[in-house]
C-alpha cells in the first residue's frame, strides 16, 4: 500500500522540523517553505497562488498542513501588511487548493487569540486578540472553520526545533551558554502553557487519524510563568545560575506588543476524546534541553555542557510513570 502524501507549508521553522520528521515515518512528505530552503525543503510561497497550484498539481497531496506564519509579535506590529499576507493570505490560498481537492487541511494557531482576562481557556472560550499577530490568526481560524474537512490546532508557548528555536527557552539557554550569563531576568506576571514541538507533532498524527475535523487545543500539561520556565532551565545548568523575577515593564522596550496576562490553554476536547498525548511541560523541557544545548554548543564552537548528575534519569522516570498511568 502506498503512503499517504502530505504537503507541508512553512516546514522550515522550529515546528516544521519535528512535523516533517514525525510524519515522514508513515507518510510521503513534500516539505516547502518561503525561506529556509535546503535539499529537503522546496521553495513555495503559500501566498503565491501560482506556486501553490503548481506544487499541488505535481505532488497531488492527500493532506495539507499549514505551518507557515510570522510568529514574532513585535515584527507583526511593525509590519502589519507582511503579517496579514503571511498569516492570512497564505492560509486562504492553501486552503482553497485543499478544498478543491477535497482533502484534510490542518492549520496551526495560537493561544495568543485570547485577551487573558480568564485564567485558562478551552476550545469553547471566546477569542479576543490583543495583537496584530493574534488577530491575523483568529481571522485564519475563521476561514478554516468554513471547511468541513478542516482542522485548527492551537499551541501555547512553543519550545523545540533545536537550532531553529528562537523562542523563550532557546533565548535563555543562549544567554547562559554564549553570553556566560549567571543571572537571568524573567517575567513573572504572564502565564501560559509551554508546548513541546516533538510531542505536538506526534499528537497531530493522532488528531488527523482519529479525531473529527474541528478546533483543538494541544499544549503540555501544567501552566507556568516565564519566570518558572527559566527556573527550570537554570536547575538543569546548576545552582550557579540565578533567576530574578521581574514584571513585564522590565522588557517593554524590546517586547512592546500587547500580550495577554494569561495564555493558559486546556486540552479539553483531546482529553475527553482520549487523544491527549502531551506530557507535563517540565518533563518535556528536560527531554528537550540536552539536544538543544548540544546543538547550540557545537554550532558556536563551545565545549558541550554536561548537566549535573541526576537530571536526566529523574526526567525519564517521570515520563515513564506518566506513560503507564
Amino acid at each position: 500500500m502506498s503512503k499517504s502524501r502530505v504537503l507541508i507549508f512553512g516546514a522550515g521553522g522550529m515546528l516544521g522540523r519535528d512535523v516533517v520528521d514525525v510524519f515522514s515515518v508513515s507518510h510521503e512528505v513534500f516539505a516547502t517553505d518561503l525561506k529556509n530552503v535546503n535539499g529537503s525543503i522546496q521553495l513555495c510561497d503559500g501566498a503565491n497562488l501560482a506556486q501553490v497550484k503548481k506544487v499541488c498539481k505535481s505532488f497531488r497531496p492527500d493532506m495539507v498542513i499549514n505551518l507557515a506564519a510570522q510568529t514574532s509579535l513585535e515584527f507583526c506590529e511593525s509590519n502589519p501588511s507582511i503579517a496579514w499576507r503571511d498569516n492570512v493570505l497564505s492560509c486562504e490560498v492553501t486552503l482553497s487548493e485543499a478544498r478543491k481537492l477535497g482533502i484534510p487541511y490542518v492549520f496551526i494557531s495560537t493561544a495568543g487569540i485570547f485577551d487573558g482576562l480568564l485564567r485558562e481557556y478551552t476550545e469553547y472560550s471566546t477569542p479576543n486578540p490583543l495583537s496584530i499577530y493574534g488577530k491575523s490568526k483568529m481571522f485564519s481560524e475563521s476561514l478554516v472553520s468554513t471547511y468541513d474537512n478542516g482542522f485548527v490546532v492551537r499551541a501555547g508557548w512553543m519550545m523545540g526545533g533545536g537550532i531553529k528555536d528562537h523562542k523563550f527557552v532557546s533565548l535563555i539557554v543562549r544567554q547562559i551558554i554564549l553570553d556566560s550569563s549567571k543571572v537571568i531576568h524573567a517575567v513573572d506576571d504572564k502565564y501560559g502553557t509551554p508546548t513541546y514541538t516533538r510531542d505536538f507533532a506526534r499528537g497531530l498524527v493522532q488528531i488527523i487519524d482519529s479525531a473529527p475535523p474541528g478546533l483543538y487545543h494541544q499544549v503540555c500539561h501544567g501552566s507556568a510563568s516565564r519566570y518558572e520556565v527559566a527556573q527550570e532551565i537554570a536547575r538543569y545548568f546548576g545552582p550557579e545560575i540565578k533567576v530574578n523575577s521581574v514584571n513585564s515593564e522590565f522588557f517593554e522596550k524590546t517586547y512592546f506588543a500587547s500580550r495577554p496576562k494569561s495564555e493558559q490553554l486546556i486540552n479539553f476536547k483531546l482529553q475527553n476524546l482520549g487523544l491527549d498525548v502531551m506530557n507535563h511541560w517540565k518533563i518535556s523541557l528536560q527531554e528537550y534541553l540536552p539536544g538543544l544545548v548540544e546543538e547550540i554548543c557545537i554550532r558556536n564552537g563551545v565545549k558541550v555542557f554536561e548537566p549535573p548528575a541526576g537530571i536526566e534519569p529523574t526526567t525519564f522516570a517521570l515520563r515513564e510513570r506518566r506513560s503507564t498511568d
